[in-house]
């Protein structure tokens, strides 16, 4: 018996999760508002302006499916109703074929004479007290509404059909209103700006509120943290992350390897310098993702002024000898000393060990075609 019990309570969970979400989505983009305000006569309403009604439901909207008439008829006997401006249904629902619902928020005005034949009266009899039919016989046929005050308020509600789910509105959110793209970090991202926008809210009165001006605090200061200090996030995030043996064999035809094979470099340094180049390539990836003149404006400079020039100037200290036996050993003593230098600092590059190595492998790769022309082999 308790099994049917915790989930009910995670997809209630869920559901409320999803009724957060769905309003910072609504605070970003509707102007002109004091406080959002969620549980308090709908889901998730905007001052007196805007309510809306949020399903996370599967399966598809139809005429007469009770997601939308139970929520009609809490926005019809709604005794303040006449002063908001518009009442939307967020419902990750698809609409079905053919539905009446497909002119809501297209045409001018709502056929309310179509509407009120959704049901022949013969269909309403032996009403179940919360069915859709109930709903709809409340609103048309129990003479509580005037005709007028139910055209009034049809012509206000829009139905947002075919909405993401949680998942994909966390990355929606992230992408589309705060150009975070990596799906990894959507998450973590969305989920600040939620924590800090529920914890920052007050509650009471069997509501829950914020105001529009300590939400976009809320989100501001998380954009500038998460966005404005990468060194944190992404630059740390790589520096314990691994390669599976297969992973790392995979790169043996790379040419920074073949130039470590050929001062005869151990395995395990190999394997060392394989994880170093990987673990940069991907967080630069990542960070030009954030900002697309991050490789221009500081990775090529910090490669090319800082570490090629450093590699360059201290192999230009150590003769070549004829022997070619003793010329790989002094190679190789060169290679294993650069590992000691310490990290040098570059503008939002932070001193760390993994983006110093990483990029003399990159140097030795040379993917971008820079011309570096450098080997580890003394002399060549």
């Amino acid at each position: 018996m308790t099994k049917p019990q915790r989930n009910d309570n995670k997809e209630q969970e869920r559901a409320n999760f999803y009724k957060v979400l769905v309003a910072i989505k609504y605070a970003l983009s509707i102007e002109n508002y004091e406080n959002i305000i969620i549980e308090h006569k709908g889901d998730v309403t905007f001052d007196n302006l805007v309510q809306i009604e949020v399903k996370h439901v599967k399966e598809n909207l139809s005429d007469k499916s009770k997601e939308f008439w139970n929520t009609f008829y809490n926005w019809v006997s709604d005794e303040e109703s006449n002063s908001f401006n518009e009442f939307i249904l967020h419902t990750t629902q698809k609409l079905s074929n053919n539905t009446i619902f497909e002119s809501f928020g297209k045409k001018p005005k709502i056929d309310f004479y179509r509407i009120k034949k959704t049901y022949k009266k013969s269909e309403l009899k032996n009403i179940k007290k919360g069915s859709s039919k109930y709903y709809f016989n409340e609103i048309f046929h129990s003479g509580k509404y005037s005709e007028e005050h139910i055209s009034e308020t049809l012509q206000k509600v829009k139905i947002k059909h075919s909405q993401l789910n949680d998942v994909g509105l966390i990355a929606d959110i992230a992408k589309n209103h705060f150009r975070v793209s990596i799906p990894e970090r959507q998450e973590y991202f969305v989920n600040k700006c939620l924590g800090g926008t529920i914890a920052s809210g007050v509650s009471g009165r069997g509501r829950w509120e914020i105001s529009k001006k300590m939400f976009y605090k809320i989100t501001n200061d998380e954009v500038y943290k998460f966005l404005e200090k990468p060194s944190t996030t992404i630059y740390n995030s790589y520096m314990d992350k691994e390669l599976t043996q297969n992973e790392v064999k995979s790169y043996y035809n790379k040419n920074f390897v073949k130039k470590l094979n050929e001062i005869e470099c151990e395995d395990y340094n190999i394997h060392d310098a394989i994880t170093d180049y990987w673990r940069t390539t991907s967080m630069i990836i990542e960070l030009q993702d954030f900002d697309e003149s991050f490789i221009q404006k500081e990775y090529k400079k910090y490669e090319k002024d800082k570490i090629l020039r450093k590699l360059s100037n201290e192999k230009d200290i150590v003769e070549p000898v004829r022997d070619i036996s003793e010329n790989r050993k002094r190679s190789l003593n060169f290679y294993k000393r650069s590992k000691t230098w310490a990290p040098m600092k570059f503008e939002s590059i932070p001193e760390l060990e993994y983006i110093q190595h990483g990029t003399m492998h990159r140097i030795a790769e040379d993917p971008d075609n820079e011309n570096f022309n450098f080997y580890w082999l003394i002399g060549k």
